[in-house]
């Protein structure tokens, strides 16, 4: 598949489930995604980038993962939510 990780709710689950255990987690990302990202930074640099477009500093949203079945996506956010939620997944 092409989807990102921190689009698929069960691998934004797997690195809550590792940060619960303590184990370091990095960033990982396509080179599609690392290229569009690497724009952007280029257009931010030469002071056109717009606010909103996309964040230069590969930010994620991880509360807008998606998964394909409701249950599943219904006890891995409640999950994550008991944990302290989605923000402190986010880079």
């Amino acid at each position: 598949t092409a989807a990102e990780v921190y689009d698929r709710l069960w691998c934004v689950h797997e690195i809550d489930e590792a940060l619960d255990q303590n184990v370091k987690v990095e960033a990982a990302c396509s080179a599609k995604y690392s290229m569009i990202q690497g724009i952007f930074r280029f257009v931010h640099e030469q002071d056109v980038y717009e606010d909103g477009v996309m964040d230069p500093d590969f930010t994620v949203f991880t509360k807008n993962a998606e998964c394909g079945l409701e249950d599943d996506a219904r006890r891995i956010r409640q999950e994550i939510e008991s944990k302290g939620g989605f923000g402190r997944l986010d880079g």
